[in-house]
């Protein structure tokens, strides 16, 4: 299915078309985020793991700590069918059940990334927030409404249908 897309905005064409991951222009984010009390915000405070899937790769692991961009990315990429790279992030504060989940994000020009965003509260059982494939930004990427109360997320950027998967993520926001 083939979508035009305003140029203010890049979608995730999701698996199955259940949900859509949508980056949202900066002005829109920030009204957004003046009616959600700062102090409820969480972010990637310290990383858990990362590894590489297949033979794939994360460069740059700390690139995604911190509670607002600052151009330091961390590279999830994977070349080849099959290969990619995983996150694991502690946030600053328990996040509740329903509230959204936003990266700041891109990916490289020319690829398809698949994303697949998870959380957990107890770094063991992990449940889905969202995935799809993203292209274009950088800008703030909506992944979806957290299924439960977490503490961490996992992020993971992978060749699983032969795209290549070249994904950069500079700060996750949540509240």
């Amino acid at each position: 299915m083939t979508r035009n897309y305003p140029k203010d905005r890049r979608m995730m064409e999701v698996n199955n078309m259940k949900k859509s991951l949508v980056i949202l222009p900066m002005a829109t984010l920030v009204l957004m985020m003046s009616f959600i009390a700062v102090a409820s915000a969480a972010y990637a405070q310290s990383v858990v793991g990362y590894a590489p899937i297949g033979n794939g790769s994360v460069s740059n692991p700390n690139g995604i700590l911190g509670s607002s961009p600052d151009g330091s990315y961390t590279q999830l990429y994977g070349g080849n069918l099959g290969d990619g790279g995983v996150i694991d992030v502690y946030m600053s504060s328990t996040v509740s059940s329903g509230a959204p989940v936003y990266l700041y994000s891109y990916s490289a020009s020319g690829y398809y990334s698949h994303v697949y965003v998870y959380v957990s509260y107890d770094n063991s059982k992990w449940y889905l927030v969202g995935s799809g494939y993203v292209y274009g930004g950088p800008g703030w990427l909506y992944c979806g409404n957290a299924p439960i109360t977490y503490r961490y997320i996992g992020i993971a950027a992978y060749d699983d249908e032969g795209w290549s998967a070249n994904f950069f993520i500079d700060c996750i926001y949540s509240a």
